[in-house]
């Protein structure tokens, strides 16, 4: 098995979503991701409808007023599909604050739309409806749910007005878009491309597993879309000839950029995704920094193993990285050859 091998395969059997229907998904079959997001995402958008004055549109059966977005929609989502984020349009002339004589306030905006929440899921015991700082989550389980996130338009879908409650007595509106977030990934996974390969999407889930791993409980918890835009920083103005390049190349130089806050959103320069950094204290900061070093430590052998031909060897280096001594996920493959074991992998969710 070569190392592109490796990851290839690593991918399918433990980090891309499961689509387990042939065509499009229904909704229908268990254990299928795909049909899990988009059963529960019809289902709260019928209910939404009928609560929330949404913002028509001239063609409601392809562009309407509510999507999914975040990584779910740039595909870069892993699994499972813990936090799915549904973006709804509002008509701002249904919002206003007759006092201020302008839209109601974030805070107040968040607060009806839990409201609404609640009193749709108020006979089902098992959905918990919780406030966010920019949207109201409906969680179903410990392992999924979906982040109802309300906006505004401005100058027609060019750009959104956000709810953000953390920032004044009130909150602030911030300007974003979600659907550039989706344009801006998409370029950098075509830019980096190479033999017709791309690998920046699949590269972000496999840094993503990593996270979720190593960087998901306080202090030292990275924001997800930060991490995506970390990688899109660090890769996307090079061609990413492997996996193993690719993941090496951010390790090398992710814990650079851990001082201070410096990452952009994309969609609005005046948004920096990364702000948290500013508030994490010197410790936190150093080991976050000094784990991205261990891992970059790993990464640079593996790298050396695979030039000198030694590619068993390589691979389980990079296994210290993704899998444990008693991880289920080890047992998934043999090291020197190309067979898959294990159960029969599911269909890729994607192969983008």
């Amino acid at each position: 098995m070569t190392v592109e091998e490796f990851f290839d395969n690593f991918l399918i059997s433990q980090v891309n979503l499961n689509k387990l229907c042939d065509g499009e998904c229904t909704g229908s079959e268990d254990g299928c991701d795909i049909c899990l997001v988009t059963s529960k995402y019809k289902e709260l958008v019928e209910k939404l409808q009928e609560k929330l004055k949404i913002l028509p549109t001239e063609d409601e059966e392809n562009e309407p007023s509510y999507f999914l977005t975040g990584s779910y929609r740039r595909h870069t989502m892993i699994r499972p599909p813990k936090d799915v984020d549904l973006f709804i349009v509002l008509d701002s002339g249904e919002y206003q604050d007759s006092e201020l004589n302008d839209l109601i306030t974030p805070k107040a905006l968040i607060a009806k739309l839990k409201s609404v929440l609640k009193n749709i899921f108020v006979n089902d015991n098992g959905v918990e409806v919780e406030e966010q700082r920019h949207s109201v989550t409906v969680r179903y389980s410990e392992t999924f749910s979906i982040d109802v996130i309300p906006a505004f338009e401005i100058d027609d879908s060019k750009a959104y007005k956000i709810p953000d409650i953390e920032t004044g007595e009130n909150g602030r509106y911030i300007v974003s878009n979600p659907k550039l977030h989706y344009e801006y990934i998409n370029k950098i996974n075509e830019s980096t491309k190479v033999s017709e390969k791309k690998r920046f999407k699949k590269v972000v889930r496999l840094l993503k597993f990593v996270k979720r791993r190593k960087f998901n409980e306080d202090p030292i918890k990275i924001r997800s879309f930060h991490f995506e835009l970390l990688a899109a920083k660090i890769l996307g103005d090079v061609k990413i000839q492997s996996y193993a390049e690719g993941i090496n190349n951010f390790f090398s130089r992710a814990g650079d950029y851990f001082d201070q806050a410096s990452i952009t959103d994309p969609a609005n320069t005046d948004n920096m995704v990364d702000d948290y950094v500013d508030e994490l204290d010197e410790q936190a900061k150093e080991s976050i920094k000094t784990e991205l070093a261990k891992l970059s430590q790993i990464s640079n052998k593996a790298i050396e193993l695979e030039n000198s031909g030694n590619e068993e060897s390589a691979i389980t280096e990079w296994k210290k990285i993704f899998t444990d001594d008693d991880d289920e996920t080890d047992k998934n493959f043999y090291v020197g050859g190309s067979t898959y074991v294990g159960n029969t992998p599911s269909k890729p969710w994607c192969n983008v």
